[in-house]
């Protein structure tokens, strides 16, 4: 029969896998993941290219080049560990123009995270929510399977900071600042920078730097991706790890399945009802503030 400090002991062993699995998934959600959509047209190569233009450019060929731009939807499927933890599930991404669906089935029961139009969504063990206009940009960032064709348009400001060694490989290390975010209340946000490392071989992403923003704070995480594979002409990495040093955690990502170009249902992407209520209940608090006349000081 368990004494009540083993009990207290369990149920704290309990609360800080959840909180660790928290924090795997608002990182696995938050990072750049493999998807699509309509980019813009490929730029003839500038004559002299800078070094930001010349890293870009081998990056966008090493990816697929014009391939990327026929993908118009995909399905991921995958694993992924928290190493050390005991805590491993699986991974399920469907994805249409920008709009993307993730489920993931963790021993504390069903995840659902999900972008449909200007919404960015979650249904987890934490609560239903909207995510942060913040966290919706980021997300936004990583929802474009051309990403490597666009990529310089996604960031207000790229520096080329040298070559450098990252986990055994030389790479280009590029620095990434992204548009600062107009929050509703007509606040600016300055959004952290985001660092690239790019195979001076590959010319692949072979690793990340970011601050993400997630319902478990701000996170700073590590990511590095390798075991590129083919995929209809595409390069993708079905291997990924994520470091997420303030809870001393790395999270491991392996893709097991990808399709590409496939039928997705309407009912695939719709907003679940308990979504579609604080949507609505936010909208209302708007209406009512703006109906409501601000009282003058004095």
């Amino acid at each position: 029969m368990k004494t009540d400090r083993t009990i207290r002991l369990d149920r704290k062993k309990a609360d800080m896998r959840t909180l660790v699995l928290g924090a795997a998934i608002a990182v696995l959600v938050a990072l750049p993941c493999t998807s699509f959509a309509q980019g813009d047209e490929k730029k003839p190569a500038p004559a002299d290219p800078t070094p930001v233009e010349a890293v870009l450019a081998k990056f966008a060929a090493a990816s697929g080049g014009p391939a990327l731009k026929k993908i118009k939807s995909r399905s991921v499927e995958g694993t992924f560990e928290v190493v050390g933890q005991g805590i491993s599930g699986k991974s399920k991404v469907v994805q249409r123009g920008t709009d993307m669906v993730t489920e993931m089935d963790t021993p504390f029961g069903k995840e659902t995270h999900g972008v449909l139009g200007k919404v960015a969504w979650e249904m987890s063990s934490r609560g239903d929510r909207l995510k942060t206009p913040i966290e919706f940009e980021q997300i936004m960032r990583s929802l474009h399977l051309d990403m490597p064709l666009r990529f310089k348009s996604l960031y207000a400001k790229i520096t080329h900071e040298g070559v450098v060694e990252f986990k055994g490989k030389k790479c280009a290390k590029l620095i990434c600042t992204p548009p600062s975010i107009k929050l509703k209340d007509g606040t600016t946000k300055v959004v952290p920078d985001e660092v690239y490392f790019f195979g001076e071989e590959s010319g692949l992403v072979h690793g990340m730097e970011m601050e993400t923003e997630s319902q478990m704070g701000k996170l700073k995480v590590l990511t590095t991706a390798a075991d590129y594979r083919d995929v209809d002409g595409v390069m993708i990495s079905f291997l990924s790890t994520q470091e997420v040093a303030a809870f001393g955690m790395t999270v491991k990502l392996i893709t097991t399945k990808v399709e590409q170009n496939i039928e997705l249902p309407e009912t695939a992407f719709a907003l679940p009802a308990s979504i579609v209520k604080l949507i609505e209940r936010d909208k209302e608090a708007a209406d009512k503030k703006k109906d409501t006349p601000e009282k003058k000081a004095g």
